[in-house]
């Protein structure tokens, strides 16, 4: 019985760790501006975040568009 309740989290948690790289990437390029002074921090954390939420979250939504879209027009030959 504890088998399937803990081999079905782990393949669920695949989708997630690509994310972990790219969350270390910031957090260490944050820390080492910080280093700098305190305008130099508050800028890198202003772009960091307006890349965030602008940027990447629209690409991201595009690519999963296009997947969506690509995967119903080669299923419909």
């Amino acid at each position: 019985m504890k088998e399937p309740l803990l081999s079905e989290p782990r393949g669920r948690d695949d989708g997630a760790r690509p994310s972990w790289p790219v969350v270390a990437e910031e957090m260490v390029s944050i820390v080492m501006v910080g280093h700098r002074g305190e305008l130099a921090l508050s800028s890198t954390a202003i772009a960091v975040s307006l890349a965030g939420v602008s940027g990447f979250s629209l690409l991201m939504g595009m690519s999963t568009a296009l997947e969506t879209l690509c995967g119903q027009a080669c299923g419909a030959n």
